[in-house]
């Protein structure tokens, strides 16, 4: 179970609503197994047979990937204006270079260091 292939045997192969919707239980503990999860979510939505259990794990694994969504997208903005900051910076300095008549070799070594400061 350690590398998944359990979990990918049962995605791919498994048969019944019951080991789905187990197997759909363990994958919400897993951020990095969202495809997978996807996958089996689609499989649980198609079937109308399902249990009161079931109908509610299909309800708390929407909530988990919403939670999820919105999370992800505030530490994508968080990054990303980050980054365009770091961008902006990054060509002022440039700039302020090329403008100077003669400037010392250790400023491009001070400014290689910079990026490292993202996250």
């Amino acid at each position: 179970m350690a590398d998944g292939s359990l979990l990918d045997y049962l995605v791919n192969n498994g048969e019944g609503e019951q080991i789905w919707c187990q197997t759909l239980q363990v994958l919400t503990f897993f951020p990095c197994e969202s495809n997978k999860m996807n996958i089996l979510f689609k499989k649980i939505l198609n079937k109308r047979s399902l249990t009161y259990n079931d109908r509610y794990l299909v309800y708390a694994v929407t909530k988990v990937k919403t939670q999820r969504l919105v999370s992800n997208s505030k530490d994508t903005l968080d990054a990303f204006n980050k980054l365009k900051m770091l961008n902006e910076q990054s060509k002022a300095t440039m700039k302020s270079f090329w403008d100077k008549a003669s400037c010392q070799s250790g400023f491009l070594t001070k400014f290689k260091g910079a990026p490292g400061r993202i996250m």
